[in-house]
């Protein structure tokens, strides 16, 4: 019977195998989502020419503290002041790099 703990289990072997195969031949590889009932399962894998990079850091409400810039800190946006000559900005923090 498959189960999802069967499910991630298998991804997270997979995935390992797969990053020996994405350095010998210069590729990435993602694997899509998952559907299955009691006998199988199934998923899309993707390979991609190019090397596998870092993910990006997303901001979220908690990293910004208020400042000559930080004005206001909500849960889903945050208003920025007097930046490139604008007013005042709102942005979503998922929107900005974390550096």
């Amino acid at each position: 019977m498959i189960t999802t703990n069967l499910i991630d289990n298998f991804k997270r072997d997979l995935k390992a195998s797969l990053l020996e195969l994405e350095k010998k031949y210069g590729v990435v590889a993602n694997t899509g989502t998952v559907t299955y009932d009691n006998s199988e399962f199934r998923f899309k894998t993707i390979i991609t020419e190019g090397k596998r990079t870092a993910p990006i850091k997303r901001a979220t409400s908690s990293s910004f503290m208020f400042g000559d810039r930080v004005k206001k800190v909500n849960r889903k946006s945050v208003k920025i002041a007097e930046i490139g000559g604008y007013a005042s900005l709102k942005v979503s923090p998922s929107l900005l790099e974390k550096i």
